[in-house]
């Protein structure tokens, strides 16, 4: 954490009146609404990544359903005859 004092050096004050600034000034609520867009589409990207995911799993678990029908109708049918 930066300290602004008389043994801070001069480097280190401008980066802070930099920092102050940037946050202070009115561009703000552009940064802010950045960060916003950014948050929103990161989060709409996980969502759909995971929308992808369940759905694969589901249409492997509708496979699974019909590869086991049609082997128990083959099974019925030899152990039937």
């Amino acid at each position: 954490m930066f300290v602004l004092n008389e043994d801070t050096p001069l480097w280190n004050s401008e980066v802070q009146k930099v920092m102050i600034s940037f946050i202070s000034n009115e561009d703000r609520f552009f940064a802010l609404g950045l960060a916003t867009i950014a948050t929103s589409v990161l989060t709409l990207f996980a969502l759909l990544l995971t929308v992808a995911v369940i759905q694969r799993k589901t249409n492997l678990t509708q496979l699974e359903a019909k590869l086991r029908a049609e082997s128990f109708k083959v099974w019925k049918a030899r152990n039937h005859r």
